[in-house]
């Protein structure tokens, strides 16, 4: 369901890829295609395509989407919330990458919601825009429980 509340200039966006990793069950995600490029000729990632766009400055009505990473896990997290941010990097093990982008705060102008799932048997957080993503990983893979709505992002 897309709910448009206000119009957004989505072509300022851009792309956030994103990979996975089978030998550490690892999703990762960036804008930066040479980031990308290392992460799969060098790290053994699997890219999978784009997951939506964001913004890549911060624009009137977004947030920042934070990167960490878990070398104990093994494990991207993502979030726009900066006390989440900062527990994790603090108390859970992660260290802070920085910003990704910024994606946006409601939905509004064709962005659709960024859903945070989460495996405990492999320690993987997933993102994605899709519904029946969303379901097979729950589901049908099983193994990944719905943690939230980060934001709001536009289509590839």
């Amino acid at each position: 369901m897309t709910i448009e509340a206000t119009s957004r200039d989505s072509s300022a966006t851009v792309p956030l890829l994103r990979a996975y990793s089978p030998k550490s069950s690892d999703h990762f995600y960036t804008t930066d295609a040479a980031e990308m490029q290392r992460a799969v000729t060098q790290l053994g990632y699997i890219a999978e395509g784009t997951t939506g766009r964001i913004f890549p400055t911060q624009e009137v009505g977004t947030v920042p989407l934070f990167r960490l990473f878990s070398p104990g896990a093994s494990d991207h997290f993502y979030t726009t919330d900066a006390g989440e941010r900062d527990v994790a990097a603090a108390s859970l093990g992660y260290v802070n990458e920085g910003t990704v982008g910024f994606i946006c705060s409601s939905q509004s102008g064709g962005a659709l919601h960024l859903f945070r799932l989460y495996n405990g048997k492999i320690s993987d957080h997933f993102y994605t825009m899709s519904l029946p993503e969303l379901d097979n990983a729950a589901r049908i893979s099983g193994g990944y429980v719905f943690e939230n709505v980060l934001g709001f992002m536009f289509p590839a």
